[in-house]
């Protein structure tokens, strides 16, 4: 995966653990904030529909660079939705 540039609208695809010890794929379309100065997480904004989310970057498996985006009002901003249970990550 390519360098994330900060301000550019993302389609992802990622993986995260359940409560139930089960693995999931999912996709979201964000716009990608940064680094989270404490951790290795990436920082994602979703507003409206959601606000910053937080993801670890070894989740993600994918992440095509739709453009510049139009931040917090970017009427192209996707919740997550299921792909699907996967097997445990190696």
């Amino acid at each position: 995966m390519e360098a994330l540039k900060r301000g550019h609208l993302y389609r992802l695809t990622y993986r995260l653990q359940s409560g139930n010890g089960r693995w999931y794929k999912y996709e979201a379309t964000m716009t990608y904030l940064g680094r989270a100065s404490q951790t290795k997480d990436t920082l994602w904004n979703l507003r409206p529909i959601a606000g910053t989310q937080m993801l670890p970057a070894e989740a993600i498996l994918a992440a095509e660079d739709l453009g510049a985006s139009g931040m917090r009002d970017d009427h192209r901003h996707r919740a997550k939705k299921s792909l699907g249970s996967i097997p445990k990550p190696e």
